[in-house]
């Protein structure tokens, strides 16, 4: 893949974090780093402290206007919202998803995000919802440890089946009042599916998370107030493998985590 920067090849690094193997894509001539869908997630401000250093000072300075994913060659868009500080520069394929973010940019990033969920966890505010600290689709994990917001809650792991091995416990998330997010990763590069259905109408609904080969997986899932939603991931090479069935609901804009 090419830097949507300056042309030149990117460069896989890969990162053993706390929740298995994670790649992303630095530039080593101005530093950008490019990240898939998820990727973010479960990369720490310590992941990045040993990355190359850029070997062109001057086009780590030159942001070309139009920038282009490196990998389906849409445009990329600047990412403006309340989850980001407005000296902070973040691009965005609306195809894929990804995230482009120029040196130094994603660690400016992840220490304003620190910095504002220290603020509300020293002075007993309480979070607002996801997008106002964390991007769409980008819920970034600070140190070891998981960024706490009201609305992110990891849920119990099921040692019942033999998809436990194969497939993390999976992280949901509240985006919006119509939508959550449902995180995950796999022991091996697969492409993966969403199986789910809502209660009482329990109308089955497959479709891919990951059509191409990875480790880090998310999809959005809407919702409707007040509904029981059950669901289980499917590992698809090299052999199936489906996960333990989980359920969420959102009950006077709270979201609830269920065992069944």
């Amino acid at each position: 893949m090419l830097c949507p920067a300056c042309n030149a090849q990117l460069l896989p690094q890969e990162r053993s974090t706390n929740v298995g193997r994670v790649v992303i894509d630095v530039c080593p001539n101005c530093g950008g780093i490019w990240t898939d869908t998820g990727e973010a997630n479960f990369i720490s401000s310590k992941d990045m402290a040993d990355l190359p250093l850029p070997a062109d000072p001057n086009a780590v300075e030159h942001i070309p206007q139009e920038l282009l994913c490196p990998k389906d060659r849409n445009a990329l868009v600047a990412f403006h919202g309340d989850s980001i500080p407005q000296d902070i520069k973040a691009f965005r394929c609306t195809q894929c998803q990804g995230y482009w973010f120029p040196y130094h940019e994603l660690q400016g990033l992840k220490n304003a995000q620190k910095v504002k969920i220290d603020y509300f966890k020293t002075w007993h505010v309480p979070l607002p919802k996801v997008t106002a600290v964390l991007l769409p689709l980008l819920i970034l994990f600070i140190g070891a440890g998981i960024v706490a917001t009201v609305r992110l809650t990891q849920q119990p792991q099921d040692t019942r089946t033999k998809a436990q091995g194969m497939i993390s416990t999976p992280i949901v998330a509240q985006i919006d009042d119509t939508h959550v997010l449902i995180t995950f990763t796999t022991q091996v590069s697969t492409r993966t599916n969403i199986r789910y259905w809502q209660s009482p109408e329990a109308v089955i609904v497959e479709k891919p998370v990951s059509q191409e080969a990875k480790i880090v997986h998310a999809v959005q899932i809407e919702f409707r107030e007040g509904y029981v939603y059950s669901y289980q991931l499917i590992a698809l090479d090299p052999n199936e493998f489906v996960s333990p069935t989980y359920e969420f609901r959102i009950e006077n804009g709270a979201l609830q985590i269920q065992s069944r």
